[in-house]
């Protein structure tokens, strides 16, 4: 095995494979033969699949902090008004003392 390319060379082919299974006639290790592309088809199903939730699952994460900002931009801006009231009442209370 070649730990670099993450391939295993294959001594009876001659060369790398990506893929082994276990033959179950001998129990001999062999390279997976694509028939057909179905392999390839199969791959491009999964990768896909892993998209298409990958997105929704981006989606939904995205909906919840948005919501969660806007919670947090409310209750920043209630408090900012509680502020401002209070310095608008003090304000008052030292214009009367200054009188």
């Amino acid at each position: 095995m070649d730990v670099e390319q993450r391939c295993v060379w294959d001594y009876v082919g001659d060369n790398y494979v990506h893929r082994l299974i276990q033959n179950k006639a001998d129990g001999k290790i062999v390279a997976v033969q694509d028939q057909d592309g179905i392999l390839e088809e199969k791959f491009e199903s999964l990768t896909l699949e892993y998209s298409y939730l990958l997105t929704q699952q981006l989606e939904s994460q995205r909906e919840f902090f948005e919501k969660k900002l806007l919670f947090v931009e409310q209750e920043a801006m209630e408090r900012i008004a509680i502020v401002e009231g209070e310095v608008q009442k003090v304000t008052q209370e030292k214009d009367k003392y200054k009188e």
